[in-house]
């Protein structure tokens, strides 16, 4: 069953976070030995602050209370840094926390870099380093403060570039919280940029599009609309060609999507169209459409006959990955704008800083060597959508017809 894992070609165009519950599910499947999983967790966790996730780890994989050296140093520096940044972003932090502070902010960022300069002391180099306290905060785990800090940002920040990293990284922080209405907001947001921007390199753009569709799938497998909006998002026309050129194992969701959807009749386009897509195998020729797929299927599948939906998720709904030290696609464009804001950016206090966090609790006014460097997500990922999809309502695709989605892989 471990062959029909696509988690080795999801995870380059994953933040290494994003990798973590597909490990979890894999793990939880155990499709793979689970020392194996264990060792390619601590890979992942070498470039983040989660120390205390990794001695965890550490611990259960070797049957010992014992540590390494250097993951005791690497704590320890965490720490101090952390302590560094805490100091650094004080006075804008207390500026954010003063309601009625917030409210002398206007719409205009050069007024409010101004204002901020004349009137409470707080320059460009303060602003830059909430960037660097939300990116640690993330790379902690903290992703409730990482998202506040970075929202709070973008409403700061002039600069185009650093302003979509930071959207970058509140979109993964709300999907790792699992804030789907606000997690589809923040993705919308994003793609209006990417769409909208003009890229040096026609590349540049295609990969951000791949990017933004598998990090869609966690929204849109646990969003109420998302079965719909996937359908809206992959068959356009620019995204379709990105996955046709560059991410093929994208046909699989689309092509479940548009069986299992209820309103997928009107969704689907021209029966008659055709996807070329490059396989992996050069030699091989082009691979059907997602379409044509759907469209024989619907005709030949009994909808509400099967009871066999546990042996195709078996073979469906596999998504972990042995090499995910790959993974950190970190917000690599190097060509932003902004974007259109359609909420106030300016939000209060008590709507954006909402205390602790399901995956590493901090208090502003504790001691820096108290935070939880651990992660903690329990959500159904592109991993496990298959489950969730052929459990549904639907009940769904005899055994026989298992074949018809692999080749789609």
């Amino acid at each position: 069953m471990a062959e029909y894992n696509l988690t080795p070609r999801m995870a380059p165009n994953l933040d290494r976070h994003l990798v973590f519950p597909l490990l979890e599910f894999l793990q939880e499947r155990q499709l793979y030995d689970d020392n194996h999983i264990l060792k390619s967790k601590i890979d992942l966790l070498n470039n983040t602050n989660m120390v205390d996730y990794a001695m965890d780890i550490h611990k259960t994989l070797y049957h010992t209370e014992d540590v390494p050296q250097d993951m005791v140093e690497h704590r320890a520096d965490v720490v101090a840094r952390l302590k560094s940044l805490e100091d650094s972003t004080a006075p804008l932090v207390a500026f954010l926390q003063n309601p009625a502070a917030v409210q002398e902010l206007r719409a205009d960022k050069h007024y409010n870099l101004q204002m901020l300069n004349d009137k409470y002391q707080i320059g460009a180099a303060q602003i830059e380093a909430l960037y660097q306290y939300a990116k640690f905060q993330f790379k902690c785990g903290n992703y409730s403060g990482a998202a506040d800090y970075l929202y709070q940002y973008r409403a700061l920040c002039t600069n185009s570039e650093r302003s979509l990293n930071a959207l970058w990284g509140k979109l993964a922080a709300e999907v790792l919280m699992q804030n789907w209405d606000i997690a589809l907001e923040e993705l919308n947001r994003l793609k209006e940029i990417i769409d909208s921007k003009n890229f040096s390199s026609p590349i540049n753009q295609v990969q951000s599009r791949i990017w933004l569709m598998n990090w869609s799938l966690f929204i849109f497998f646990n969003h109420d609309n998302g079965r719909t909006q996937i359908i809206d998002l992959f068959n356009q026309d620019k995204y379709l060609n990105a996955i046709q050129t560059s991410a093929p194992h994208l046909l699989r969701y689309l092509a479940t999507t548009f069986i299992v959807n209820k309103t997928s009749e009107g969704n689907l386009p021209d029966n008659d169209a055709t996807v070329s897509v490059k396989p992996d195998n050069r030699d091989s020729a082009p691979q059907e459409s997602p379409t044509l797929v759907a469209s024989a299927l619907e005709k030949t599948i009994d909808f509400a006959a099967s009871n066999e939906t546990d042996n195709i998720a078996g073979n469906l709904n596999n998504t972990a990955t042995s090499g995910t030290t790959e993974s950190d696609k970190s917000k690599g464009i190097t060509e932003t704008s902004e974007a259109k804001e359609t909420n106030n950016i300016y939000a209060t206090v008590d709507e954006r800083f909402k205390g602790n966090t399901q995956t590493g609790e901090t208090d502003e006014k504790s001691d820096s060597s108290s935070i939880t460097l651990r992660y903690g997500s329990s959500m159904v990922t592109p991993t496990n959508i298959f489950v969730q999809l052929l459990t549904s309502s639907h009940s769904i695709l005899p055994l026989n017809n298992k074949i018809a989605f692999n080749k789609l892989s």
